[in-house]
This record gives C-alpha cells, sequence and structure tokens, in this order.
C-alpha cells in the first residue's frame, strides 16, 4: 500500500522531538502514535486525515510524547561491538565479536557472548549478521527455558496449554489463542525472570479468561500479588526496543 513519510518536529518544555508523521492508504480509520528505538516516534494516521486533525492529535497527546522522547534517551545504543554490553535474563553480559573464515556462531559461557562472523562484511551487513545470530541463539534458549517455567506456573494455577511458540512481534511480549497455543516474544529472555514470570502467569490465566477482566485480574493475583508493579516494570524495560 502507499504510503507518504514527513518528519515534522514539535516543542514540547522547551525540548525539541523529531517525529514521523505516516499517512497509509490502506484502511485505517484511527489515529495512533508508536514507539520505535530506531525510528523514534511514529505517528500513523488515515490517508485523508486533515493537517488540522493530525496537529489536535499531537496536542492532545503531548504528555505521552514528552514521556517517550525521554524514554528513548534511556535505550542502550547497541551497535554490536566488542566490550559492548548484551542482557540475558537482565544481566549484563559481555560481547566479543570474533571474525573468522570459520562458520558464524554464537556462544555463550561464563557472561560472556561470542559471536564469530566472516570478516569484511559491509557496517550494515555485518550488524545485521550478528543481530541474526543472537536472535537465533535466544530462539533456541527460550524454547528450553520457557517450557521449563510454564511447567512451573501451569501447576501452581492448575491449568494447561497446548503449545509454546517462540516469536518475533515488534510490538506485542505474548498472547494466548483460542487453542491455548502461548506466544512469547523471544526478547522476553532479555528480562529478569520475575518478569519472565509475570508474563507466563499472564498467558496461563488467558486460558480460562480470553480478556482482562477482573476475575482475569483476581487470578493472576492469586499467584501473583505484585504483578501490577512487575506490569510497569515490563513495559518500561529497554528489551522493547531491542
Amino acid at each position: 500500500m502507499p504510503e507518504a513519510v514527513q518528519q515534522v518536529t514539535i516543542t514540547i518544555q522547551e525540548e525539541q522531538i523529531q517525529c514521523t508523521i505516516k499517512r497509509s492508504k490502506k484502511r485505517r480509520r484511527t489515529l495512533s502514535m508508536q514507539l520505535h528505538s530506531r525510528e523514534g516516534i511514529i505517528v500513523q494516521v488515515p490517508w485523508r486525515a486533515t493537517k488540522v486533525e493530525v496537529q489536535n492529535f499531537i496536542d492532545d497527546n503531548h504528555k505521552w510524547l514528552f514521556k517517550q522522547a525521554q524514554q528513548l534517551k534511556t535505550i542502550p545504543s547497541l551497535r554490536f561491538n566488542s566490550g559492548e554490553k548484551l542482557l540475558y535474563l537482565g544481566e549484563p553480559c559481555n560481547l566479543t565479536i570474533i571474525e573468522s573464515k570459520t562458520r558464524s556462531s554464537c556462544e555463550y559461557q561464563d557472561n560472556e557472548f561470542k559471536i564469530t562472523i566472516t570478516p569484511n562484511l559491509t557496517e550494515t551487513l555485518r550488524q545485521e549478521k550478528i543481530y541474526e545470530l543472537i536472535k537465533k541463539w535466544f530462539y533456541v534458549k527460550a524454547q528450553a527455558f520457557l517450557s521449563f517455567r510454564l511447567a512451573f506456573w501451569q501447576e501452581k494455577l492448575n491449568l494447561e496449554y497446548n503449545q509454546l511458540k517462540i516469536t518475533n512481534p515488534r510490538q506485542r511480549w505474548g498472547c494466548c489463542d483460542t487453542n491455548n497455543n502461548i506466544r512469547i516474544n523471544w526478547r522476553i529472555m532479555l528480562t529478569p525472570l520475575d518478569l519472565i514470570d509475570y508474563l507466563l502467569v499472564h498467558e496461563l490465566c488467558h486460558i480460562p479468561h480470553k480478556n482482562h477482566s477482573r476475575t482475569y485480574w483476581k487470578l493472576v493475583a492469586s499467584v501473583m500479588p505484585d504483578y501490577r508493579e512487575r506490569r510497569h516494570r515490563l513495559r518500561e524495560h529497554p528489551a522493547s526496543f531491542f
């Protein structure tokens, strides 16, 4: 679908904030805002939305925009160079990049990720290759680790899910579908164990309750009384932007 992109600068509390306005011809009826680590703040609008409508929407969301602009400053910028830190279960681990003509790989040992890639790649291709190696490693680790944690929590809740699927969505941590298959974003493996457990409990409780009713949250609270605090921390965690 065709899309028009416009860069705008908004001043809030004497701070200039860069926004990208995207107009799409697909059947969008509402205006929305999203935050991406590389693209920054994205304002999605219908193709026929007027300038006044867009400006009013931005004005109505000044507080949100300012908060997200501040959050962008806290997101660690990862260039995939030796000496940088990569999170694993909430702990910063050393990243070591080795250029070699041997098979590309990602290995983890003693709080260190060792990435082996072929030499003489362009910077963009090099970063893409490293990212894919890391993602593949986390996919495998997540399948085993999250299955283990799900077994623990489903026993406590006396619930049974169907299958666990590790996924790569851009804007969702997880979901439980109508067939009780649980899908989890592999990036959850970057967060501490208590946040991982919150996400798993959250999805397991959707087995009997396909909504966020009071009954649903009561079930979550029955095994995790501090779920509100965990939910807030997960929403703010830098892993969201990896």
